[in-house]
């Protein structure tokens, strides 16, 4: 057995003592088929754990990423209105600076 695997082994054996008490209690034959078990009820749980965990972060970059799309949604408009904006005060100087260049009623 590697070292990372004993520890990892050692953990785990951590995580199951609890189980060990009533597993010497049970009436199954072999006794390690009961603690294998428990090992293998602790590994279930943390993995519906991990899942619960890594569904709830979806949830939440799906919500963040919706709620970055909206914002980006409202920053267009808002440089639509002030481009559309800019178009017409360009259009106003324009015309103003027209009229100054071209009086429509001056005398020639």
């Amino acid at each position: 057995m590697m070292k990372a695997d004993k520890l990892v082994f050692n953990a785990l054996w951590d995580e199951i003592e609890v189980y060990i008490p009533p597993a010497e209690k049970s009436t199954h034959p072999l006794l390690i088929a009961t603690i294998l078990m428990s090992m293998i009820l602790e590994q279930r749980k943390l993995i519906a754990d991990l899942q619960c965990q890594m569904e709830k972060l979806q949830q939440e970059n799906k919500s963040d990423r919706q709620s970055q799309e909206a914002k980006l949604a409202q920053l267009k408009s808002e440089v639509q209105r002030l481009d559309e904006d800019i178009d017409s005060r360009l259009r106003r100087l324009r015309t103003e600076i027209t009229e100054i260049l071209y009086p429509v009623d001056a005398t020639f």
